[in-house]
């Protein structure tokens, strides 16, 4: 349990493995005839309690502090117990996990490279189709990054991902602005004019487009985001390009790219935060 990172293990066969392990441990132990009391305070304000019976002993309670409970510049006292109290047995074991979560201003977030570099830009799909005779130095400086665009616009969105080295179950997610939409051009009501993912690999220094001999394990189109998922990658420069239209007017954040192994989530990487803008 102590190997869990905030509520879940860091894999899926991770989390096969203990709960298979806990099933056993739990039958042996005689854990669901837990009957005890519990209180959890915050630097000396209750924040929680409650009973745990057979009859509610797989039951699990949610406690929250807002950061205005904390204490700034001073040591945070949280204080977990667990007492018998008349006619109880205090048999069981009380788990519980206990993390902070902390949130920066979106436009100040900055790239970070954990062992992948990851970004992505947006260009008006109409300015690249136009362009798209030359090479990519041509096509990027006709068609330069753009951080806004008009209701019923689509919009190319281009993610670079650097492997340095051979990667295994990666995962790339790219949120998408709100008030935009993500194309899927396997429905029957997308345009035919309308690009659909792409994914292709760089040769450094060829100048050659590699990609045919490698594709995506997985991409999905989510109403949020778009997750590209790849069974395995060798080392090079990836690109991943979709479309999205605007589509409601407003300021909105974007959250930055991510990219990051499956099964060794510290190998990771995201790009920068920032801004879009969408008008009428």
């Amino acid at each position: 349990m102590s190997a869990r990172t905030a509520n879940h293990w860091n894999t899926t066969q991770d989390n096969a493995w203990a709960i298979i392990a806990l099933t056993d441990w739990m039958a042996a132990a005689g854990e669901l005839a837990a009957d005890y009391d519990w209180q959890v305070t915050l630097n000396g304000s209750a924040l929680g309690q409650g009973t745990v019976t057979p009859q509610t002993v797989q039951n699990v309670a949610t406690l929250r502090a807002d950061i205005v409970q904390m204490l700034i510049d001073e040591t945070n006292g949280l204080v977990l117990q667990r007492t018998a109290g008349s006619g109880q047995t205090g048999a069981g074991q009380m788990y519980y996990t206990a993390h902070l979560k902390t949130y920066l201003p979106v436009p100040q977030l900055e790239p970070v490279n954990r062992g992948f570099t990851v970004s992505r830009e947006y260009r008006l799909a109409d300015c690249v189709s136009d362009a798209g005779n030359g090479t990519d130095g041509d096509v990027e400086a006709a068609c330069p990054p753009i951080t806004g665009a008009r209701v019923g616009d689509v919009i190319q969105v281009k993610v670079t991902l650097v492997a340095p080295h051979s990667s295994y179950y990666v995962i790339v997610e790219d949120p998408l602005p709100a008030g935009t939409e993500a194309l899927d051009t396997s429905l029957r009501t997308a345009s035919e004019t309308v690009a659909g993912p792409q994914v292709g690999k760089e040769m450094e220094g060829s100048g050659i487009d590699s990609g045919w001999w490698w594709t995506p394990t997985h991409v999905e189109l989510r109403d949020q985001k778009a997750v590209l998922f790849a069974t395995s990658l060798e080392p090079g420069t990836y690109e991943f390009t979709y479309t999205i239209r605007a589509s409601l007017p407003g300021e909105y954040l974007t959250l930055p790219v991510t990219a990051h192994q499956m099964y060794f989530p510290e190998v990771w990487g995201r790009g920068a935060g920032g801004g879009f803008v969408v008008t009428e």
